[in-house]
Order: C-alpha cells, then sequence, then structure tokens
C-alpha cells in the first residue's frame, strides 16, 4: 500500500508542476488520483505517532527531511513562489506536534478525574509508586507525596506541567501552520487529529479480524473525514477565494479510507524501506520540477 500511495504522490506532483505542458483532461483525472494521497500518508504518520517508542528521533527526523525538500526547490530553479514552505512534510511536523499536545491536556484531564476519585473515597494507592495505563501509550502515576504524574510517548511530566506542555504544543502547530503555510493547511491537521481520535476508540485495524468490526470502523473514518471535506470545501469557497474545480476534486478523497485495512495490516519496512520513502520525496520532486521547467515554453 505504502507504494501505491508513492506512486499516487508522483502522478499527482506531475499533474501539479506539469499543468502547462499536459493535456487538460489528462491532468484533471491525475489530480482526482491524487487527492488519495493526503489521507493515505496522514494516516501512516498517525500509525506512525501512534507506534514510535522515541517520538523526538522520528519528529526530528521529519523535520530533517522537510528541510532538505525545502531546498530542492530553489535548486531545480522552481518558479513557483507559492512552494514556500509547502511541502507536505512539514504538514506531518506541525500534525505530530498538534497530537502529542492533544495526548497531554487528555491525559491529563483523565488524571484529574482519577485524583477526584481518590479523594473521593477510592483505594488511595500506597507510599511509594504507583501506575496504571489509560488509553494508547498514556500512562499515570502518583509518588509518595501524593503528585500526580502522567506519561506520554515515554515522556513523564507532573500532570498540571502535562497541561501546560500540552496547550503549548497545541497553540505552536496552529501558530505554524498560520505563519509557513505547509500544504493542506489547517484541513491537515484537522485530519490528523480526526484519524488519530478515531484510531483510539476502538481497536487499530490490524488487531481487527472479524469484517463486522471492520467495516463499522471504516464507516465512522468515512463519515467524518466525509464531514471534515465538506466543511473544508464550503471554508475553501466562502472564505479563501479557492477556485470551484480543485475545491471539488478533494471531496474525492475519502474514498481512500477504503485502502487503511490494508495500509494498517501492511508488513513494516525495515531500515532501507523506510529511509527511502523519505529520500525519494525530495529526490522526485527536484526531477519533476527540471523536467517541466525545460518542457515549458518560454513566455513571450
Amino acid at each position: 500500500m505504502k507504494w501505491i500511495a508513492l506512486i499516487l504522490m508522483t502522478i499527482d506532483h506531475i499533474a501539479s508542476f506539469g499543468v502547462n505542458v499536459i493535456r487538460p483532461e489528462i491532468v484533471l483525472v491525475m489530480r482526482l488520483l491524487g487527492r488519495l494521497v493526503f489521507p493515505l500518508f496522514c494516516y501512516q504518520a498517525v500509525m506512525s505517532y501512534r507506534r514510535t517508542r522515541t517520538l523526538s528521533l522520528y519528529f526530528f527526523r521529519l523535520l530533517l527531511f522537510g528541510l532538505l525538500s525545502q531546498l530542492i526547490v530553489p535548486l531545480a530553479g522552481s518558479p513557483f513562489e507559492h512552494y514556500v514552505f509547502g511541502n507536505v512534510i512539514f504538514t506531518f511536523c506541525v500534525g505530530i506536534m498538534l497530537l502529542f499536545g492533544y495526548d497531554l491536556v487528555r491525559a491529563f484531564f483523565e488524571t484529574r478525574k482519577r485524583a477526584e476519585g481518590a479523594k473521593e473515597g477510592s483505594p488511595t494507592p500506597l507510599p511509594g509508586t504507583s501506575s496504571g495505563t489509560s488509553s494508547g501509550e498514556q500512562t499515570w502515576s502518583v509518588d509518595y507525596r501524593q503528585r500526580w504524574y502522567v506519561t506520554v510517548k515515554s515522556i513523564t511530566l507532573p500532570a498540571e506541567s502535562a497541561l501546560w506542555f500540552g496547550m503549548v504544543s497545541i497553540l505552536l502547530a496552529l501558530v505554524l501552520t498560520f505563519v509557513i503555510h505547509p500544504d493542506f493547511s489547517y484541513f491537515g491537521l484537522a485530519g490528523f487529529l480526526l484519524f488519530h481520535i478515531l484510531d483510539s476508540v476502538e481497536r487499530p485495524f490490524y488487531a481487527i479480524s472479524d469484517k463486522t468490526t471492520e467495516r463499522r470502523k471504516i464507516f465512522h473514518f468515512t463519515f467524518g473525514y466525509v464531514v471534515l471535506n465538506i466543511a473544508w470545501f464550503w471554508i475553501r469557497i466562502l472564505f479563501l477565494d479557492t477556485d470551484l474545480q480543485p475545491a471539488l476534486i478533494q471531496l474525492v478523497s475519502p474514498l481512500a479510507v477504503f485502502l487503511f485495512p490494508k495500509l494498517s495490516k501492511a508488513k513494516k519496512s525495515n531500515a532501507i524501506g523506510k529511509y527511502f520513502f523519505y529520500i525519494y520525496y525530495p529526490i522526485h520532486l527536484f526531477l519533476i520540477i527540471r523536467l517541466f521547467l525545460d518542457l515549458t515554453p518560454p513566455a513571450r
């Protein structure tokens, strides 16, 4: 499934940069296929966030290849001024910041609920350290001074600090999206959060064996993403002055949800395969930009 997403991404970028060379009807078909790419990679990034043991390493790896990809655009001699910080890897970076902030804030409120239950007469942890597990990889603990802690992605913080760090992380993700305008903007952030929440409601696709549960989960994902796409469509039309055609084309993207089970159950890539996907992104951008700069007729 990752290879299919990679091919679709390449097709989409060929259509995007070759719009002045390729016939319009072919560009339209290629762009329609390309609308399946972001939800596939977005869900893959959400799964990687949920599975990774070292969040900082995953985040900085994304950031490094995002910066490398960004250098490709001017090096290739691209005249695409709108592509300032437009590559989608930056969207993944701010999306990971949003998810981490969300998990910290949620862990704080879950921990506070347990603390209030302890005050009302629930069994209080004995001296020393007791701990428990909430959803996902979030855990809580209390020390001998009755101070509550939360652990999210192997990072342990006092509960109050987790709330503030979470709010700062969410705010920073929102501000960076406004400042650098990454690909898919706030729609991309909303997609990250939607997929993360829906994947937390019940077992992930790779752990589901019966078709009834899988179909129910696909329905929840599809319904949520359709609603998000319709809302974004009207925001683009009413407030962002987007042309009707690209806004309508985006509405086919929920079809990608039907590929999520296969994406989730795909075998994990080895080290070479994993880094190939990171390296492929800047290299294919460079080649596509150079190709269409050479093919585009000079302006008269």
